[in-house]
């Protein structure tokens, strides 16, 4: 806009200049109304000049004002979307109403926010949505929700940020190690050893032989640890005693199993399930083995 103003008065001194230089030379040197039309000039390339200089203020003034009321309007909804992320991971449920939530937020962010935001943001409702699959977040579910939301919240401090505030490409970097280690320490994961500690003799003796054969498989399973328990290649989840889910130690999540480990778990191939719960009692530690092998 600034630009198109500019060259808007270019022009119309450009035109008052040629005019006055095509009249001159009507006008005897020495006579006085050769004077009058310099001081005419003179007045006129003032007030255009001036009047450029006024809109150019009045322009930068109404950016800044609109600047302001933009960064206001990205704070509120931010921290908005921000506080009900937060209500609904502690919930550790997802009903229609959040899902709906989730939406609205994503409506508001659309209007207001740069497309690194909606990346991230989209991606956090890519594992929201499978988290909530089964009406229910889980432990290690959480941990994931967390990480995309510490995502979320780098690009917003991206966004946010004035040019002079905004980090460099090696500071962009130690701040996104900062808040990953952070995250890490915050989670309170448990180790091998806090589970088995939360374990009764049988279910102790069981997870010992469960880790046993897990260590022979170091390089192609893939195991996890969440707040409450662990899981292995994201399709087996196993809680110690002190942390059973509907009264069960181990959950099999329906869609992450092969066809071979569902015979092998007596599981049906297709199932309306997203999980299927079993405990240390029903579920013997080497069939588990065997469909793990599977």
């Amino acid at each position: 806009m600034i630009k198109h103003s500019a060259l808007k008065y270019l022009v119309i001194l450009a035109g008052i200049i040629g005019v006055f230089f095509f009249f001159r030379q009507f006008i005897k040197v020495g006579d006085y109304t050769q004077e009058i039309s310099a001081a005419f000039l003179g007045g006129v390339i003032t007030v255009v000049i001036t009047g450029f200089l006024l809109q150019k203020q009045t322009e930068v003034e109404l950016s800044k004002e609109r600047n302001v009321e933009i960064l206001r309007q990205k704070l509120s909804v931010y921290g908005e979307m921000l506080k009900n992320l937060e209500e609904v991971i502690r919930g550790g449920s997802v009903g229609e109403a959040d899902k709906i939530k989730m939406h609205l937020h994503f409506q508001r962010l659309i209007q207001i926010a740069p497309l690194e935001v909606l990346k991230s943001f989209h991606e956090f409702l890519e594992k929201y949505r499978k988290a909530g699959a089964d009406g229910e977040i889980k432990d290690e579910e959480i941990d994931v929700l967390l990480e995309k939301l510490r995502k979320v919240n780098l690009c917003i401090r991206i966004d946010i940020a004035s040019p002079e505030e905004r980090e460099g490409p090696e500071q962009r970097k130690e701040l996104e190690d900062l808040t990953a280690k952070s995250l890490e320490v915050l989670s309170g994961k448990v180790t091998r050893e806090d589970f088995l500690a939360n374990c009764n003799d049988f279910d102790k003796a069981y997870f010992t032989r469960l880790f046993a054969y897990m260590d022979t498989r170091t390089g192609d399973l893939k195991i996890k640890y969440g707040v409450a328990g662990f899981s292995i290649n994201g399709a087996v989840l196993c809680y110690p005693s002190a942390s059973r889910r509907r009264n069960s130690n181990i959950e099999f999540r329906t869609a992450e199993l092969s066809a071979a480990q569902k015979t092998l778990l007596d599981l049906p191939q297709e199932s309306a399930k997203q999980s299927v719960y079993f405990s240390t009692q029903t579920l013997k530690v080497e069939r588990l083995i065997e469909a793990l092998k599977a």
